[in-house]
């Protein structure tokens, strides 16, 4: 069966396989505020009717909100979101309802804002962050949703920042990476001297270089 949005908004035409029957009607955005939305459905066992195959949302405007996929009742597939200027807001894949396997999300400029892996809804692994010029923010660890294991922060030109270890869910005492003309206390001076990603870090006592 094929359906075209009822509104004075013209969409393009929206295809669901036999059993599959159209579907459209107003809902409630996630990102709050009202919008429309198509999708294909079929019948379960009981009779009730159950989301099938393609879905899309819009704003009452007409801008695409998200689209994926469902079968027999939950998202599972592909599925992306859009910022309102149209461009990705988020990609990755669903299995039953949950989010699974590579994630990435954007910023409104089209630039990737963070991408790791997701495990039963959860992130999982090491995730990337970055900021709306590209430049790499975060890498941080993460297991079964909370942070877990090494986290780096960088300063924008790709420098390690800071370096700590998440453990049973409670935040590092990071180590702080400063520049020449700045001091840590600790017993001594604190110096960094960074080439690219790669840093030599040392501290002085008593006026001779000790490593840390």
């Amino acid at each position: 069966m094929i359906g075209i949005f009822t509104t004075t908004i013209v969409f393009v035409a929206f295809e669901c396989g036999s059993p599959s029957r159209f579907t459209e009607r107003p809902v409630a955005l996630d990102q709050g505020g009202r919008g429309f939305a198509r999708w294909c459905e079929i019948q379960d066992a009981a009779g009730a009717p159950i989301r099938h195959g393609p879905f899309e949302s819009y704003t009452l405007k007409g801008v695409l909100v998200e689209r994926g996929l469902y079968q027999d009742g939950l998202e599972s597939g592909r599925w992306e979101g859009f910022h309102s200027n149209g461009k990705v807001s988020w990609r990755g894949e669903r299995f039953n309802g949950e989010d699974v396997g590579q994630w990435q999300l954007f910023h409104p400029n089209g630039r990737l804002r963070s991408e790791g892996q997701m495990l039963e809804g959860r992130r999982e692994g090491v995730w990337l962050e970055s900021n709306a010029r590209g430049a790499e923010l975060r890498e941080l660890s993460y297991l079964r949703g909370q942070l877990e294991g090494p986290s780096t922060y960088f300063y924008p030109g790709g420098v390690v920042q800071r370096q700590g270890t998440y453990r049973d869910g409670e935040p590092p005492r990071f180590l702080e990476v400063v520049s020449f003309r700045r001091l840590a206390t600790n017993g001594g001076w604190l110096q960094a001297r960074a080439s690219a990603r790669h840093l030599v870090v040392v501290r002085r006592i008593g006026g001779h270089l000790a490593g840390l």
